[in-house]
């Protein structure tokens, strides 16, 4: 991925943040089933009609309803649908559509399915199709293959499962499987965001912030994210909390940028909740309160969100609105690692470095820096630079500081651009 890509900060007013991309992410459905009818496929069930009802809901036929579509899955699980049960697999992969995020949970369900949505897929079933792609997409249940996600995406595109060209296009925006081409993922988004799928409309919104693949356009994007908003999906509502809380492509407007978040949290988003703790640790738009901000962060922890956990982490380790306790921050920093939550290395890293809750390690505060900063953290690259020139945790190298302080200084950190002019 390349840093000049950058995803919509919905993790405002954070320490540290992470250089990261914002793909649409999409889900793709036949046209809008009414109940009873066949979806266009012969041989479909009543189950699967209960099952594409709810992905409708999901991705925002007529509008999105999570607990709609949360019910239909479960619905059409309990009726014995491999394919319902591969979508609570991948549901709780990425801790949408209300059920938490757990990983392992999603790979032990997605393994037991795996077979038969495999045959579904070999005998013509699109929905089987779309979902074996997604899985060779995000690696649940076999090794990630983007070559054969993009393949079986492609193959349920053929048979007339539009909405997939939405899955295409964001490997297209990543690059995954195909030559990156944001010129096709603005294409395909916006094909696919025509058919009705609000992830695509993010898709296209995301394209004109990053003026890639068309021109850059804010005012463009805000209002694909607001189309999208408007229609229930919460991914948008955070994306303009985050335009209003910056002011980018409209007035600022901190009241406006939490009502969107109030609005995605209700949706049980439990980034939305982290933001809005955010909003209370910083005093935006509403009183500060570090006991509220807490509550906020503790929400959208026990739903999975990384950084959420993270925050209480940094909560627990600064002693704001409940007692110090280092070896609690350790714990949520940990939890936070596992799922992938490059901030909180950085934090481990200093509670090493410092001695916090554990024994003065340079070596492993070296080691922890490292691995956040080969994320992108730019506060981490500047400690590796920082590190290397006092010789801490590792060989004292001049060069190897100049080389971490450039990585730093690219990427706007105002320590290594000063340490960068100060050894040049």
């Amino acid at each position: 991925m390349h840093n000049k890509y950058k995803i919509v900060l919905f993790f405002l007013m954070i320490a540290l943040s992470t250089p990261t991309m914002l793909f649409a992410y999409v889900d793709a459905v036949p046209e809008f089933i009414i109940p009873g009818e066949s979806g266009g496929q012969e041989g479909y069930t009543a189950s699967d009609n209960i099952l594409a009802q709810g992905i409708n809901w999901y991705i925002g036929v007529p509008h999105v309803d999570n607990k709609k579509a949360r019910s239909c899955f479960l619905q059409a699980a309990k009726l014995g649908n491999p394919k319902a049960d591969m979508w609570i697999a991948r549901s709780s992969f990425t801790g949408r559509v209300g059920f938490p995020k757990d990983v392992a949970k999603a790979q032990k369900i997605a393994s037991k399915n795996k077979s038969k949505v495999e045959e579904l897929a070999k005998k013509g079933d699109v929905q089987a199709m779309f979902l074996l792609a997604s899985m060779y997409q995000f690696g649940l249940a076999v090794s990630q293959d983007y070559a054969k996600a993009i393949s079986w995406y492609k193959k349920g595109a053929d048979r007339g499962y539009a909405l997939a060209l939405g899955n295409i296009g964001s490997m297209y925006h990543a690059g995954q499987g195909v030559k990156q081409s944001h010129e096709k993922a603005f294409s395909l988004y916006k094909k696919s965001a025509e058919s009705g799928n609000t992830f695509s409309m993010v898709g296209v919104g995301s394209l004109y912030r990053d003026g890639t693949g068309v021109e850059q356009d804010y005012v463009k994007e805000a209002a694909w994210y607001k189309k999208a908003a408007e229609r229930g999906n919460a991914d948008a509502m955070i994306a303009l909390g985050g335009i209003y809380s910056r002011g980018r492509g409209m007035d600022k407007n901190y009241s406006l940028a939490m009502d969107w978040y109030k609005k995605a949290a209700d949706l049980g988003e439990p980034r939305a909740m982290t933001n809005i703790g955010f909003m209370y640790s910083d005093g935006k738009s509403v009183k500060k309160s570090d006991t509220t901000a807490m509550d906020w962060y503790k929400k959208g922890a026990e739903l999975g969100d990384p950084v959420a956990m993270r925050s209480v982490g940094f909560m627990y380790e600064n002693g704001r609105s409940i007692k110090k306790n280092y070896n609690s921050a350790m714990e949520w920093y940990k939890k936070a690692v596992a799922l992938g939550e490059p901030g909180a290395m950085h934090y481990i890293a200093m509670l090493y470095y410092n001695g916090f809750g554990v024994d003065k390690n340079y070596a492993s505060a070296m080691e922890w820096q490292k691995k956040s900063a080969e994320k992108g953290v730019p506060n981490a690259i500047g400690w590796v630079g920082y590190m290397y020139e006092k010789g801490q945790g590792d060989v004292k190298s001049r060069s190897d500081a100049i080389k971490w302080y450039k990585k730093g200084a690219a990427l706007g950190n105002e320590f290594s651009k000063k340490s960068l002019k100060r050894l040049e």
